[in-house]
């Protein structure tokens, strides 16, 4: 390579818009976007040349985001699921009408069904992660929609999925 022409070529750097000074090779050019000819009223458009580092970044920075969540969400715990499958005897006096039921665990209570049912009832819920014990509840409503009697089941058992 030693035998080979070289010569000074001035370009501008597009991170910085700072002169710097390469060497390259006069002949066997092969690139469109580059030529040997003079070029005179060459400018740079500061604007446009910024415009397009900053889309630029912003697009990495997209990319990198995205990665970072998908590994995030990779290497997050699963969280556990906790289910029961209990059997709620009917309650005392019980002549068909509308009921809820309710679950309770720890300092969460939430209603898990409110209409008309045939009992036994079998509760099939998820609970709360970690939680292997609750309380469950059957209001038995008027046409109203007010409490007539509330019987409450100790010791609901969850099991871990």
């Amino acid at each position: 390579m030693d035998d080979l022409a070289t010569f000074d070529v001035t370009t501008t750097a597009i991170e910085n818009g700072q002169w710097k000074n390469e060497i390259g090779l006069k002949e066997g050019n092969i690139s469109p976007e580059l030529s040997w000819d003079a070029q005179e009223d060459w400018e740079i458009d500061a604007e446009e040349q910024a415009a397009a580092w900053e889309e630029g970044r912003e697009a990495a920075a997209a990319e990198i985001a995205a990665a970072q969540e998908e590994m995030q969400e990779q290497a997050a715990p699963q969280e556990e699921t906790w289910v029961c499958n209990a059997q709620l005897s009917e309650p005392s006096g019980y002549a068909g009408e509308t009921v809820r039921i309710t679950l309770a665990q720890n300092d969460t209570i939430r209603t898990v069904f409110e209409g008309r049912t045939t009992f036994p009832y079998v509760l099939r819920v998820e609970g709360e992660p970690g939680v292997s014990e609750g309380m469950a509840y059957v209001y038995v409503l008027d046409d109203n929609g007010n409490v007539k009697t509330t019987t409450s089941y100790k010791g609901i058992v969850f099991q871990k999925q």
